[in-house]
């Protein structure tokens, strides 16, 4: 099997990173027929959303229904994250109309909202569900796919060290500035990850940086929050990563970063780990096999572990995606 690794966003193409070379991939379009999926939630630079206090323009989230002809009614959670300050989370659900087309994106809100005195609260959305307006409103919810044909029997762990189908190895090409970029992100993510005590929040733009150059397609996401309690949440565009992977039964994979990651954190003997426990707001896997119109199948993201050598992404049932950071 070519080991290798692809992370994108739905229209997209990242590429393989392995030992066969970065080689990118893209599935053939199709229609977009599940609501909530043609839904797609974005960050972009807009001066009404200036930090008081450090009088600079900041990023406003948009969503953007990309049917072509249907009105989709659209749920989301909206959450604020007050920073130097003791107050609790603002939460709150709501529902919004969104006409089709990219000039009718509708404003959701700005990332950032402070004083002068620096108590500011950082702002995320969380898709929750949809439904076209036209015909019976069947809500679509979060969902990884269909199941995949085939599903693993170990753990990563017992995968990789078998060196299993299912175990896929990126070893990046430093001599590739994108590749290099995304390393050098990887590896101070996992270094912060080991060594900061929370409450913490770490920078991951070298990461989302990489991935807006592989994808093509703009990926603004963090800051990386841990609270007292070893929660973690990081907020943004939805991004996509691409693999190809090469085999007789699978063309590629992509990993897809929703607007919202939430997870529960530990740390034990040099290594971290984070728990993705909610489809909403975990990563999720989409699996394309070799059919001339290839089907679609999905998986979740459960669990990331890291050292200082490396950092696994261990889906349910599926793959398991080893970055080399030595």
């Amino acid at each position: 099997m070519i080991k290798a690794l692809l992370i994108m966003l739905p229209v997209a193409a990242l590429g393989t990173l392995g030992k066969c070379g970065f080689q990118s991939y893209q599935p053939p379009p199709k229609p977009c027929d599940d609501p909530l999926k043609c839904i797609s939630i974005s960050l972009v630079t807009d001066n009404k959303c200036q930090y008081p206090f450090a009088w600079s323009t900041g990023n406003m989230y948009k969503a953007t229904n990309l049917n072509p002809t249907k009105t989709i009614i659209f749920t989301y959670n909206e959450r604020g994250d007050h920073i130097n300050s003791t107050l609790p989370p603002e939460k709150v659900a709501k529902d919004r109309r969104v006409l089709p087309g990219i000039s009718n994106a509708i404003e959701l809100g700005c990332k950032t909202t402070g004083s002068e005195a620096e108590h500011y609260v950082i702002w995320s959305y969380t898709k929750a569900a949809a439904c076209f307006e036209s015909g019976n409103c069947v809500v679509s919810k979060p969902t990884p796919g269909n199941p995949p044909p085939k599903v693993r029997s170990a753990s990563c762990e017992q995968e990789c060290s078998r060196g299993g189908d299912f175990c896929l190895d990126a070893s990046l090409d430093t001599s590739n500035p994108d590749q290099a970029q995304l390393k050098s992100g990887l590896s101070k993510f996992s270094n912060e990850m080991l060594t900061t005590a929370p409450p913490s929040q770490i920078d991951i733009s070298g990461i989302a940086g990489a991935i807006t150059n592989i994808s093509g397609r703009q990926c603004t996401h963090g800051p990386f929050m841990i609270d007292d309690k070893f929660n973690t949440r990081s907020g943004g565009s939805e991004c996509d990563l691409g693999v190809k992977i090469g085999t007789p039964d699978v063309a590629g994979v992509v990993l897809h970063l929703p607007s919202t990651l939430e997870g529960r954190m530990g740390k034990l003997a040099g290594k971290f780990q984070i728990a993705y426990p909610d489809i909403p707001t975990a990563a999720t896997l989409s699996i394309y096999d070799t059919q001339p119109t290839p089907n679609e199948y999905g998986d979740v993201i459960r669990k990331i572990t890291g050292t200082g050598n490396s950092i696994m992404l261990e889906t349910d049932q599926t793959y398991c995606v080893r970055f080399d950071l030595g």
